[in-house]
């Protein structure tokens, strides 16, 4: 019996490996195709662009977290709550 779901499972996992190896081969295909085309060299402009997007999205988001942080404890200011929070007292 375990002969048989050892053979089962071998076998799942080898036509799996197979359908991989055909995926890859696919997409190297329309890579080259691309790369022939020139069109590549597009894709990477946008993904990089992209990239720098969030890179600088990221860097903006940290130096207004760090203004705040700073206003907090020099001031001593307590951290307002979220607008939805306390609104079952007032009614």
């Amino acid at each position: 019996m375990k002969k048989k779901i050892y053979l089962t499972i071998g076998l799942a996992f080898s036509l799996l490996q197979m359908q991989a190896q055909q995926a890859v081969v696919q997409k190297t295909e329309m890579a080259d195709l691309m790369r022939d085309n020139g069109k590549i060299y597009v894709v990477i402009a946008v993904m990089l662009t992209i990239l720098a997007g969030l890179i600088g999205y990221l860097i903006r988001l940290d130096r207004k977290m760090v203004k705040l942080e700073k206003e907090v404890v020099y001031t001593g200011a307590s951290i307002p709550e979220a607008s939805g929070r306390g609104r079952e007292s007032e009614n």
